[in-house]
């Protein structure tokens, strides 16, 4: 482990992994923590771990980050105490709108509600994270049914976010720590992290939540096994029906009508 990303979802977290794997780096996002350790995070959310878990999970990998990494980064940290701290910083009321963007652009994504309902791994996916959102940010996500709406409580989340920055700005190893704006781009993070500047521009993604869509258009492990089972499902829901027409009544007349006329 050579970095922990300590700094919430939404604070230009996705643009900062996108600049560290172009930095080299083998790095561990949400969907990466899906992906491979849902198991483990799912006990991890309400029960608890030890620092042999966190070691076993992510020994191989170079950095972790997003949700929930930033929830436990002081018990990773613990289980790698040599790795360097990003903390990603925003204002916070741009950050919420962020958020709550975010939130917006998943409720009313119907093919990602479909893939959530209809994927076994959708499925899994969504509950994982609805697990991480109940247990670090004090909200229910809701994706099937679209009068139920996932609503941030701002309020909540708000203070969460001031007291989760403050305690990782005090608490931190300052030699071990980066507080990092998107913004300040390549320099910082290269100084930093002792790299040469790339001659690309910084990455910027997820701008106005187009996380999901991107993760989809990317071909990501994940959306593709939830793209199959979800197509593989509705071929099967579509062939079904088309049985069941054929071999009903009007259907068995049509069959003969189109036999009789070839």
């Amino acid at each position: 482990m050579k970095i922990i990303v300590a700094g919430f979802a939404k604070t230009g977290t996705k643009s900062l992994a996108a600049a560290l794997r172009l930095l080299g780096y083998d790095v561990y996002d949400l969907l990466e923590h899906a992906w491979y350790h849902e198991n483990e995070w799912k006990k991890m959310l309400y029960y608890g771990g030890n620092v042999e878990d966190f070691q076993r999970m992510y020994q191989k990998v170079d950095v972790v980050m997003d949700a929930p990494i930033y929830f436990f980064w002081e018990e990773i940290h613990r289980a790698f105490p040599d790795a360097k701290i990003i903390l990603t910083i925003r204002d916070e009321d741009s950050w919420f709108e962020s958020f709550s963007t975010q939130v917006k652009q998943d409720n009313s994504d119907t093919w990602l509600k479909i893939m959530k309902t209809f994927s076994p791994t959708g499925f899994r996916y969504h509950r994982f994270f609805a697990s991480f959102e109940r247990v670090i940010h004090g909200y229910e996500t809701n994706v099937w049914w679209p009068w139920k709406k996932s609503v941030p409580n701002e309020m909540v989340m708000k203070r969460n976010f001031r007291q989760h920055n403050d305690y990782v700005a005090s608490n931190a190893p300052k030699n071990q720590l980066l507080i990092f704006r998107i913004d300040d781009g390549w320099e910082p993070l290269c100084k930093f992290l002792g790299k040469e500047l790339p001659k690309v521009r910084f990455p910027h993604k997820n701008k106005n939540g187009t996380f999901h869509k991107e993760a989809i258009a990317d071909k990501h492990l994940l959306m593709k096994r939830m793209q199959l089972e979800t197509n593989f499902f509705l071929f099967f829901v579509l062939a079904l029906g088309l049985a069941i027409a054929v071999c009903s009544k009007p259907g068995m007349l049509m069959v003969k009508i189109l036999l009789h006329e070839f």
